[in-house]
């Protein structure tokens, strides 16, 4: 499910209602990529987003953001809005009286639950990761952006029990926790046996036992706890430095009590241990002392309760940490690869605790990596990686933490994230939002096309370098603003614009009769096109990727593959001399030079809807070609190579020696495989190979064979030729 639309109004720098269409002319919902100028209201929409979708988190505390969030030039009588309708066409307002309706109540909080929206105050707090003097905070904080849906509970749940503790631990002086200590050592230093185990003796009647009774498992277990319970408060003392009698000895007589009681359990039978024949056994369900004793001696150690909370929490949280670091090696391993960045993770370094917490002491304890950097261990990666590979690391962990997490509605939403990573890296990333790769059991590595991804930037050269991306491999499914602060009016207003793409910034020059304007945006947007039609060998041929050697080296490409050059190139050619190039124009007003842009326009547009050359994998390397002929004759060669086809407006392209068989071979003679005329891994291309075949056969077989004959003989890994790769022998043999 995603969002078509939303409106904001008296919100933060939205004063006037602004609503945003995500849907495009088809009215499908659409991935949005926005560029805004600081100060230009992008923020605000991005926090409407979070606002909106994190109101379940806490209703009361939302309400009050919202309000608090009123746009300072909103009249009294105004009401901040936050308006989404979904493409279902369900429509929810969040006001300062909260959501409308619960409509989308379960699928709204999946969505705060997910982490799926991440900022580069984010990646600059995941940076702390391996700090090695790290606070609560940071720690808090870095482990709810990972592990929101498993952690964020437990951290309000520690925080608040915490607080609750110290406040009651506080309001208790030393000499009321030491009146507390000394009633449980007198309690249990007077606690009989003796008398607990006369309230379960049975009758006995020479040896035998008609009914025995024992001590309940669950009171055992009760004693236990309380153990433990007053191991705690002896923990709880020592810490406030009070001076505590004999605890050494207060501690040994409970393990003594314990081991006396186990006798008591049925499991340990004391009544076969002493030769007994029991007849019936049965449990002690009455009142025992024990029960008045474990009573009575948790009433003098209530300040345990919360204590043992907070520990267990602890526990708890730092369980989940080491587990799902753990679970996501492989993960991080994966996309590291991905983004093609020489670290590996080789494992992560258990410690003892990453939160301990006692009585005073508070301590936050580091994560720590094993890791490779081009294969070689670096005992201190937080300061030997650059930034720029510390962020990838980060992104490659956020990234683990929410794969394979997509909620009911399945947004994604990127704020500046990528700004702390060079171009080449924040292409990676792009890739990697894009990629659609599936895994073994059919499910994308990444994501997928369910997500609706928001893209925020106020970096203008990564959001062109985006909108590039996208068109070029999503072209579709992205749509595009601008913002700028309108200062016009009487108060600043966000002034959102459709980002168009250079063709339609053109035609709307010329619409409004800025030819000079509309001339320079087609010069640059017939570079843009054309750069996109090169395959990348080409294109680093390129010292000025100017229009004009672009068109040559664009010409070029096509002939070297005898792709026939289209007229609309021709066209942009003779245009690129006439036309868009003002100075070689003095009159930039006349009717003429309208028609000449128009003209231009035309053949840009045409250009920029000619295909790509696609390059496609026919043949793996080590693949084995083999000709039979009759029996007679036979020779393998192996491609150590892959073989790549190049198709461009449904042809297949041809290049001489493009496609060399790197070839080892041998001739088949007398049932077995003779290898007198083996020259090592000698390099054919398949003419060559053809060549040779064809003169072995007619002087050692007497048969005369032509490119259609050797062909019809081939097969690859034992395996027919289909139409692809006959059609593609033939242009190399031929």
């Amino acid at each position: 499910m995603k969002l078509k639309n939303i409106k904001i109004e008296n919100y933060r720098f939205f004063k006037e209602e602004q609503e945003f269409n995500f849907i495009s002319k088809e009215h499908i919902p659409q991935n949005i990529l926005l560029y805004g100028e600081n100060g230009s209201g992008k923020t605000s929409l991005h926090n409407a987003l979070i606002d909106f979708f994190f109101y379940y988190k806490n209703p009361i505390e939302s309400k009050t953001k919202i309000k608090e969030n009123k746009n300072i030039f909103a009249e009294p009588t105004d009401k901040p809005k936050i308006e989404v309708i979904f493409e279902n066409d369900i429509n929810i307002k969040f006001t300062e009286n909260g959501f409308d309706n619960e409509n989308l109540k379960t699928e709204i909080e999946q969505v705060s639950k997910s982490k799926l929206f991440l900022t580069y105050q984010d990646i600059y707090l995941l940076n702390n990761i391996f700090k090695k003097e790290l606070t609560y905070n940071e720690f808090r904080d870095i482990f709810t952006i990972l592990y929101f849906d498993h952690l964020n509970d437990k951290f309000i749940n520690f925080e608040s029990l915490k607080t609750k503790f110290e406040k009651e631990l506080n309001q208790m002086t030393n000499n009321e926790i030491l009146a507390d200590y000394n009633k449980i050592y007198e309690l249990i230093e007077q606690f009989d046996f003796d008398t607990l185990d006369n309230q379960l003796m049975s009758e006995i009647e020479k040896n035998e036992i008609k009914l025995a009774y024992y001590l309940p498992q669950e009171r055992f277990a009760d004693f236990q706890k309380l153990f433990e319970r007053v191991i705690n408060f002896i923990e709880i003392c020592e810490t406030l430095n009070i001076e505590i009698k004999n605890d050494y000895w207060l501690k040994n007589e409970l393990e003594n009590i314990s081991d006396k009681l186990s006798t008591l359990l049925e499991q340990n039978d004391r009544f076969n241990i002493k030769g007994f024949k029991v007849l019936e056994r049965e449990d002690f369900e009455q009142k025992t002392i024990l029960d008045e004793f474990i009573e009575e001696l948790n009433t003098y150690i209530l300040i345990v309760n919360d204590y043992e909370k907070i520990k267990d929490l602890i526990q708890n949280i730092n369980k989940i940490v080491l587990d799902e670091l753990k679970n996501s090696v492989d993960k991080i391993n994966f996309i590291l690869k991905f983004l093609d960045v020489n670290i590996f993770v080789r494992n992560i370094i258990e410690p003892k605790d990453y939160l301990f917490y006692s009585i005073n002491i508070f301590k936050v304890f580091s994560v720590d990596l094993k890791i490779e950097l081009s294969g070689k261990e670096l005992k201190n990666h937080w300061s030997s990686l650059n930034e720029a590979k510390l962020s990838a690391l980060n992104l490659a962990i956020y990234f683990s933490s929410v794969l394979g997490k997509k909620p009911n509605i399945p947004i994604l939403v990127l704020d500046d994230l990528l700004i702390s990573l060079d171009m080449s890296n924040r292409d990676k990333i792009l890739s990697l939002l894009l990629d659609r790769t599936l895994n073994q059991a059919g499910q994308p590595f990444f994501f997928d096309d369910d997500y609706q991804m928001f893209i925020f930037t106020h970096d203008r050269a990564f959001f062109e370098l985006a909108k590039y991306r996208f068109d070029s491999k999503a072209s579709g499914k992205w749509k595009y603003f601008e913002m700028y602060e309108n200062t016009s009016e009487s108060y600043p207003q966000p002034l959102i614009l459709p980002s168009e793409n250079k063709i339609e910034k053109a035609e709307s020059f010329i619409k409004i009769g800025d030819y000079a304007a509309a001339g320079n945006y087609l010069r640059k947007a017939s570079e843009e096109v054309i750069k996109k039609k090169l395959l990348d060998t080409y294109l680093k041929e390129l010292d000025k990727p100017t229009l004009d050697p672009l068109i040559k080296l664009y010409k070029k490409m096509l002939e070297d593959f005898t792709f026939d050059i289209p007229k609309c190139i021709l066209e942009l050619e003779d245009l690129a001399k006439r036309v868009l190039n003002p100075s070689s124009h003095d009159d930039l007003i006349s009717p003429l030079y309208k028609k000449e842009l128009e003209d231009a326009l035309m053949v840009v547009r045409k250009i920029n809807e000619l295909d790509e050359i696609q390059i496609k994998k026919i043949i793996n390397g080590g693949a084995i070609l083999l000709y039979e002929l009759e029996n007679k004759y036979k020779v393998r060669f192996n491609f150590l190579k892959d073989v790549n086809l190049f198709v461009y407006d449904a042809k297949i392209g041809n290049r001489e020696n493009t496609y060399l068989g790197n070839c080892g071979y041998a001739i088949y003679e007398n049932n077995d495989w003779n290898n007198k005329y083996y020259d090592g891994f000698t390099t054919f291309t398949l003419k060559k190979s053809f060549e040779v075949v064809s003169h072995s056969v007619s002087k050692d077989c007497n048969i005369q064979i032509d490119a259609d004959a050797f062909i019809s003989k081939l097969k690859i890994n034992n395996s027919p030729l289909d139409k692809v790769m006959i059609e593609f022998i033939k242009s190399q043999i031929s």
